[in-house]
């Protein structure tokens, strides 16, 4: 999760730019009621996308895991 919607576009572009699939979706209401999108990723590229938005010193609310599968 990240804190506002500039957050997540910047985390985005990194992370497209590390060639690792995301998408941008509403927040899930077992996260928020509050508006806003969070950035969806593959689970086995978590380590590496915690790493990629802490060395970008993008501002991010955690991580969540929602539901079974690959993402």
């Amino acid at each position: 999760m990240v804190p506002s919607v500039s957050h997540a576009l910047l985390a985005e572009k990194a992370l497209l730019a590390a060639g690792i699939s995301c998408k941008l979706i509403p927040t899930p209401r077992e996260i928020s009621s509050d508006c806003g999108i969070v950035l969806r990723i593959p689970l086995i590229e978590s380590e590496k996308v915690l790493k990629i938005i802490t060395e970008q010193r993008i501002d991010n609310d955690g991580t969540i895991q929602l539901g079974k599968g690959e993402y």
